[in-house]
């Protein structure tokens, strides 16, 4: 008797479970689309009674004049929106077509002929702006670096010919490039009895590059940049490197220098470079021993300015310019007072006086 239980309980159907209705919502939310779709419509064919809007046979459902559209068989919601929002936009044209018939464009836009009878024409394609010269080459003297850089004079400074050195009819372009003693010496002279151009008139273009807080690597991209708006100095004036001691070793900015100063001659080719040989400094910055950096300034600026010798260069020495006199320097024991910026100026202007005065800029001037 349980086993016929069983087997009958068993044997009845399932009926799977009713399907959820859709929630009548959005059905509701058509037909409100709808009745809104087709009241526009009916405003639109009262708006072209009023205005009297000829009729458009080839206007599409809007053609016959107020005689509404002919009904379509409708397939889904879709195609019936679809085929309404047609009719509006049909319509709308005809509206502006009556109410603009000379053609002319809303105020603000090109005049245009008048639209002929017929399907309303495509809208036209954009015409996209052909491309725009590049921009003018950045001075050097906005370079993207932390540092602040000193401004040039006017590139390739209307001179008279007169004769300069070694023969040329043309003054000898001299750039000074270096960190913030550069940039303050170009701020000193300006004011000084040499100015800018070192009293040299016209035997010589000087142009500034001095970026405050320069490092080495930042050499190339500022010569780089330089070049590409400016000629090829004749003579080229190097003062940097400090900064880098005390972040890295004696060494490795030697080697950094020998691998830089091959590059610069391939760049300006019979350039004349004057190394400027690293002055003392009563402060060395982030420094665990100032006396360490002090020796390692000695040899790593003789080992460059060797290596500026070897190339056919010079070295411009300041004896005068020493970290035990104090007066010579800012507060700071870095960088030079007006005195001691005076002395740095001198020292470099009689320096390139010689080889301005000896009758050549080359290598076979240098003595």
């Amino acid at each position: 008797m349980p086993r016929k239980a069983k087997e009958k309980k068993g044997g009845r159907p399932v009926r799977p479970p009713k399907r959820p209705a859709p929630p009548p919502s959005s059905s509701e939310e058509e037909d409100e689309e709808m009745a809104l779709i087709r009241g526009l419509i009916t405003r639109m064919e009262a708006l072209e009674k009023a205005k009297a809007a000829p009729s458009d046979p080839g206007a599409g459902p809007s053609g016959g004049g107020g005689v509404p559209p002919p009904k379509v068989p409708r397939r889904t919601r879709g195609s019936a929106r679809s085929q309404l929002l047609t009719s509006i936009s049909s319509r709308l044209e005809a509206l502006e077509r009556g109410l603009n018939p000379s053609g002319l464009a809303p105020p603000g836009g090109p005049e245009a002929p008048s639209a002929p009878e017929g399907p309303a024409p495509a809208p036209p394609v954009p015409v996209l702006p052909s491309p725009v010269d590049p921009a003018p080459d950045v001075p050097a003297s906005s370079l993207p670096v932390p540092a602040a850089s000193v401004g040039h004079p006017p590139a390739d400074p209307a001179m008279p010919l007169v004769p300069g050195v070694g023969g040329s009819v043309a003054p000898v372009r001299i750039l000074l490039c270096g960190h913030s003693l550069v940039f303050w010496a170009f701020k000193r002279a300006s004011t000084s009895r040499w100015g800018s151009q070192l009293g040299f008139g016209r035997r010589a273009a000087v142009y500034w590059l001095g970026m405050r807080g320069m490092l080495w690597n930042q050499l190339l991209p500022a010569l780089r940049e330089h070049l590409d708006s400016f000629s090829p100095p004749d003579i080229l004036v190097l003062h940097l490197g400090e900064n880098d001691l005390g972040k890295r070793t004696g060494l490795s900015i030697v080697q950094q220098a020998s691998s830089d100063l091959s590059l610069l001659q391939e760049w300006m080719p019979g350039v004349l470079i004057l190394w400027v040989n690293w002055l003392q400094r009563r402060v060395w910055r982030n420094a665990r021993s100032g006396l360490c950096l002090e020796k390692a300034r000695r040899k790593a600026s003789a080992a460059i300015g060797k290596l500026v010798i070897a190339a056919g260069g010079a070295v411009i020495h300041h004896p005068n310019v020493v970290a035990r006199l104090p007066e010579l320097y800012r507060a700071d024991g870095v960088h030079l007072s007006e005195l001691g910026c005076d002395l740095y100026l001198g020292n470099i202007q009689r320096r390139l006086a010689e080889f301005l005065g000896s009758g050549g800029a080359g290598r076979s001037s240098v003595g």
